[in-house]
């Protein structure tokens, strides 16, 4: 994966990933998204200052495309999580995404059931939909070996396989064998 130049944090939260990424990509432009006028985005602001990353509302005020889009937690908390992710792959044109999403689950602000494609669907159908979308963009699922196998890392283009059947990043076959 060459330099990384622009990261994007969507719904960052109080900042504290944002801040991360800017820590291990010092020389990159990182932008960390929430909404305007909640108790988050004012804290995010204020480590903005201290990490020297940038805190935005919308999409619309990144600038760049992303080499890496990082969504913890996020897409679930939208009712048009597939429409949304379109958005996001247009605008933002990325290289790879870090995705931990918990379509499904029963936690504050997620949805029991979303709306994709004009169709009401559960979390299991969400994120089946979800996982097309990304392919139909020319993304491939990296697996993991973490927790509940998330986050799952998802590239751009075409990921080498390892004797063992797992993908590997850049032919490292370390990630692909959990070590």
């Amino acid at each position: 994966m060459g330099p990384i130049k622009t990261v994007v944090d969507l719904g960052c939260g109080f900042g504290l990933t944002a801040a991360a990424w800017k820590q291990v990509c010092p020389e990159a432009q990182v932008y960390g998204t929430n909404l305007d006028g909640t108790i988050q985005m004012d804290l995010a602001r204020r480590m903005a200052k201290e990490y020297k990353f940038q805190m935005v509302s919308g999409l619309d005020q990144i600038e760049s495309n992303a080499d890496v889009v990082f969504a913890s937690e996020y897409f679930e908390h939208i009712p048009t999580p597939v429409q949304h992710l379109r958005a996001v792959l247009k605008k933002l044109k990325p290289q790879n995404m870090l995705i931990a999403n918990a379509f499904g689950t029963q936690a504050i602000g997620h949805f029991p059931r979303y709306r994709v494609n004009g169709q009401n669907l559960d979390g299991k159908q969400t994120s089946t939909a979800f996982n097309a979308e990304l392919k139909k963009f020319g993304f491939v699922k990296v697996k993991t070996q973490l927790w509940n196998n998330r986050p799952n890392f998802w590239k751009r283009g075409r990921v080498p396989i390892t004797q063992n059947g797992r993908r590997a990043l850049n032919g490292d076959r370390r990630i692909a064998n959990g070590g």
